[in-house]
């Protein structure tokens, strides 16, 4: 396991993280700030680059 995948495992075992990520994540969706709710293929394509290490977006 690498340190990434340690990090977060140790995030998820701390659910009073989580309920607060949660309160936040309820007050706006970045997606409807957009306009591209509905365009789950151009969300993929998103979160596919953003969790791709070989991408040039500095998230390894």
């Amino acid at each position: 396991m690498d340190k990434n995948e340690a990090a977060l495992l140790e995030f998820l075992k701390d659910i009073d993280v989580l309920q607060e990520v949660e309160k936040f994540s309820n007050q706006f969706n970045v997606f409807e700030i957009l306009g591209v709710v509905n365009t789950e293929i151009r969300h993929s394509n998103m979160l596919a680059w953003l969790l791709n290490p070989k991408e040039i977006h500095g998230l390894d």
